[in-house]
This record gives structure tokens, C-alpha cells and sequence, in this order.
């Protein structure tokens, strides 16, 4: 027997005073990192700049009536937007959210807004919008301290929380390595400190020890001195080691570690989804200093599945977009958006005086969070469907959409199903927003070259990750010479026992 529609007295309510004819347009607006701040010489974030080009693309998809994409979302309804850099900083995060969410399209506002990429940023980006009660999609702000729904009650994300993945990782080092000692490093940023966190607390349940744990800050650069941290490591004699860091500073540290003696034959690194990716080991250009530094790397990403018929089709689309990437020789594509920002170029560093810097993309390279951009902005997209086609209303209020988004959206994205866990009847708000189906993630081994997908890890339910499958698909690169899996050293405290001394060989 088909279920009724169940509809929100609040939509309804909406619905009854609202306008008789959809709204002609509705304004969504991105926050993206397209440039890094002065202490990181203002340099082109290429990976902020594929997702805002994944945002670009859905808004267009769901403008175009024709292309067969998702017609009869806001079929009479144009979706304007705009852009601003929230340069992976949070204080130009909360200043751009805010100025996006009062100032944008004329003093009339944005209606909702996608991003922040990291955590920190989303989660000040949060506490602006808080004020103007203006709902917030994220695309790749995974910490847990995300999922308070009460500090931040309009924000949800298509991206898992850390949660999962730490848990994962836990896991990993447990079920699937056998490993019983580790040491760990974490950022003290809020993707860092929260998601180490969790990890930690998954890993003690395990029986795993913690036989070190050190503290990066964010920011780091060639000069930063990590001296204190690699040898808190080296003294400890862990040869396994987990990091839960932003992938520019973990690559900055595992190499800098790798000079102090700790990384290279007989270590196995674990890194959280930010440092597994292509970028992290790109930063170094030597390839044979490359592998040396990360040949048996794993790491966790989250999962996307690339034989579906909508990825295929999200993929050829992207693909057939035309390059905004400039000629090469300075000369910018100069697009402007519905706001008159420039979307392909940009004052990076805040100098009248300095040349515009183009900052496009040639839509060829594949990034993981670009598609769960495209996702969260197809998201906003249906629960403004939700409000002007449904409900009727007359204009639209971020506390009515974001209720729309969070009870009544579920769909089939590139990343999977897509819907919001509503947690509105706990009084703590816990994980209010967070995405409750689709988790998945990726398990990624550094070989000679470069990373490759050997398998895969996934709760055995999306909406608590108490139990988990592990599933391997290829045979593991270590950083051994004969390829054995690296020891953790238990091996030699069970022979111990076994051979009835404690202290030891004489």
C-alpha cells in the first residue's frame, strides 16, 4: 500500500499564505577556497577550484530545462548565484559567510549557501549564518564537532562526519593489520583534534595502545620545525603511526619525519581522507624522494561509486564542459557570476597593483569532493523545489528550508543516496544534518608511483557505525623491502611471554 505524503505543518503553513505563482529566481551561493592567505603565498587552491566548477555545473543542469537532467526540479524557477574564497581560513570564512548571506545580490541575500571545504572554516562559516538563520550544505567538512546541531543548527553536509571514518581507521589498524601499538598526530585544528578524538576512543575499545600522540598546527610551511614531535615518535618506538591532519601540512610532516629517521622500510603510515590524496604526495616533485617517503602508505577516502550510470553521466558532463583555466599566458577567462564576481579569476592577494590571476579549471581531473559539491548543491536544489513548488511560498526563509532539507530530501547523487539525519526531537540536536545513507569509503596503498583504490570499508549501518565491513580488492604495497607487512612490536612482547621472561634478552 502506497504511504501518504507527509508534508510539515510548517511547509503547509507556508503554503497557504504563500504566492499563487512560483517564485521566478531563488539565490544559492558557494564558499569555496580558491587561493590560500599570505601565509602561504597567496597559491591557487586547484582542488577549491574543481569543486566551485562542480557547482557551477549543477546549478546550470538544474537551469537547463532541455539537457534531461533534472527537469522538473524548479521548472519556472531560475537558481541565481555567486562565490565567494574562504581561502581554507576560518576567519575569512565567517566575514565572507556573513557578507554572502546580508550583503550579496544587492543586499537581498543568499538563500542557502554550499561550503566550506575544511572544518574550521565551515565552522565558523556556521556561526555567521547562525544570525540570519541561512541554511549551509558542505561538501568536505568532515569533523565531528560538526554534528553539534545546537551550535550549529542550519548546518548539514553530504559528506560523512569523522565519525565514520575514524572508526574505520580503528578498524583497519585492528581487524585488518592485526596491529596492537601505534602512535598517532593529529592537527589541533577542529578536523584534526575532533576526528583523533574519535579515533582514539574507537582504538581503546579495541585493545589498541597508544604509545605516543603528538600535535601539529595548521599552516605549516617549509620552515616549520616539527624536531619535538618526530622525536616524541622515534623514542617511542612505534613503528605504525596514524595521522589526522590537512593534507599540505601532513605531507610537510611525514617527510620532514622521514628525514628524523621515522617513515621509510618498516613504518606503515594510516591518514585520514585529507591527507589521502594525490595532492598530499604531489607536493613532493622528486619521485624517487616520493616513494621513499610514502611507498606503503594507506589512508581512507570517502567513496563514490564510478561504474554507476549517474556518475557516468555527471562525469561525461563535467568533461564536456569548456576549460576555464585561462590560455596559460595570463590571460583569464572572465566570466562573471549573477552577483558581477569574477568566477575564474581573482585579486589573490589583495593588491590592486598585482595582474588578476586566473583561477579556473580544464574540468578534466577527477577530485573526490567535487562530486559531493554537485551533490549538496542538487540537495538545496530539492528542498527549494520542496518550498516554491509544494508549499508555495512567497519568499524563502532559511528556518522553512532548512526543515525542508533536512526531513524531506532524499535522492540518488553521484555519491550515493542522499538525505539528512533529523535529530530535531533530541533535545542535544546530535547529529542534526549529518548525511545518514550512502557511507561508504575508499581504502587507498601508496605503491611505487602513486596511490591506488585496494579496497574498501563501510559500517554495517549508515546511521551507526558499531559494526563494519572490510573488503580488499587488491594485493597491499608495503614499505618493506621483501613487501612482509611491517611489525607494530607486539611480535616480540608475545615471544617474551611465551618464553617466560619479561625483561627480556641477555
Amino acid at each position: 500500500m502506497q504511504q501518504p505524503l507527509v508534508v510539515p505543518l510548517l511547509l503547509l503553513s507556508a503554503g497557504l499564505a504563500g504566492a499563487s505563482s512560483a517564485l521566478s529566481s531563488v539565490r544559492l551561493c558557494g564558499l569555496f577556497p580558491r587561493f590560500r592567505t599570505a601565509a602561504q603565498d597567496f597559491k591557487a587552491d586547484d582542488s577549491g577550484t574543481r569543486r566551485f566548477a562542480a557547482f557551477v555545473q549543477a546549478i546550470r543542469e538544474v537551469n537547463n530545462k532541455t539537457d534531461g537532467i533534472a527537469d522538473h526540479l524548479l521548472p519556472t524557477t531560475e537558481v541565481l548565484f555567486t562565490q565567494r574564497d574562504s581561502r581554507r581560513d576560518g576567519a575569512t570564512a565567517f566575514f565572507e559567510a556573513r557578507e554572502l548571506a546580508t550583503s550579496a545580490f544587492k543586499g537581498q541575500g543568499c538563500d542557502a549557501i554550499v561550503g566550506a571545504a575544511s572544518s574550521g572554516p565551515s565552522a565558523l562559516a556556521a556561526l555567521a549564518l547562525k544570525e540570519s538563520s541561512t541554511p549551509q550544505v558542505s561538501y568536505s567538512s568532515t569533523s565531528a564537532g560538526l554534528s553539534d546541531g545546537s551550535t550549529y543548527p542550519y548546518f548539514a553536509r553530504t559528506v560523512p562526519s569523522d565519525d565514520f571514518q575514524a572508526t574505520g581507521l580503528a578498524d583497519l589498524v585492528h581487524s585488518l593489520f592485526g596491529y596492537k601499538r601505534i602512535a598517532t598526530v593529529a592537527s589541533t585544528d577542529a578536523y584534526g583534534a575532533s576526528g583523533m578524538l574519535a579515533f582514539k576512543r574507537r582504538a581503546s575499545a579495541l585493545g589498541i595502545v597508544t604509545l605516543a600522540s603528538v600535535s601539529i598546527t595548521g599552516g605549516a610551511n617549509d620552515e616549520s620545525d616539527f624536531s619535538e614531535q618526530t622525536e616524541a615518535l622515534r623514542a617511542s618506538g612505534a613503528t605504525v603511526i596514524v595521522i589526522f591532519a590537512g593534507g599540505y601540512d601532513a605531507s610537510l610532516f611525514i617527510e620532514k619525519a622521514y628525514d628524523a629517521g621515522v617513515g621509510g622500510p618498516g613504518f606503515l603510515w594510516l591518514g585520514s581522507d585529507a591527507v589521502s590524496q594525490a595532492s598530499t604526495m604531489a607536493r613532493i616533485d622528486d619521485p624517487t624522494v616520493r616513494r621513499h617517503v610514502f611507498q606503503g602508505f594507506f589512508g581512507l577516502t570517502p567513496s563514490a561509486s564510478t561504474d554507476s550510470p549517474i556518475f557516468r553521466r555527471y562525469n561525461r558532463s563535467r568533461s564536456a564542459m569548456p576549460s576555464t583555466a585561462g590560455d596559460g599566458a595570463g590571460n583569464c577567462d572572465l566570466e562573471i557570476d549573477d552577483d558581477g564576481v569574477q568566477m575564474w579569476a581573482a585579486d589573490n592577494d589583495g593588491n590592486a597593483s598585482t595582474p588578476l590571476v586566473c583561477s579556473g579549471s580544464d574540468n578534466q581531473q577527477h577530485d573526490i569532493y567535487a562530486m559531493y559539491s554537485y551533490d549538496a548543491t542538487f540537495a538545496l536544489a530539492h528542498a527549494l523545489h520542496r518550498l516554491v513548488e509544494h508549499a508555495r511560498v512567497a519568499e524563502v526563509r532559511g528556518d522553512e528550508l532548512y526543515e525542508a532539507l533536512v526531513t524531506n530530501v532524499s535522492f540518488e547523487g553521484v555519491t550515493g543516496r542522499i538525505a539528512f539525519n533529523d535529530a530535531s526531537a533530541d533535545p542535544s540536536r546530535r547529529t542534526h544534518g549529518d548525511r545518514t545513507s550512502g557511507v561508504r569509503y575508499d581504502l587507498w596503498n601508496f605503491g611505487q608511483t602513486e596511490l591506488s583504490v585496494a579496497g574498501a570499508w563501510q559500517p554495517c549501518s549508515a546511521g551507526a557505525a558499531a559494526c563494519s565491513e572490510i573488503s580488499t580488492s587488491a594485493n597491499f604495497t608495503y614499505s618493506t623491502a621483501d613487501n612482509s607487512k611491517p611489525h607494530d612490536g607486539s611480535e616480540i612482547g608475545l615471544l617474551f611471554a611465551e618464553s617466560g621472561s619479561g625483561d627480556g634478552p641477555k
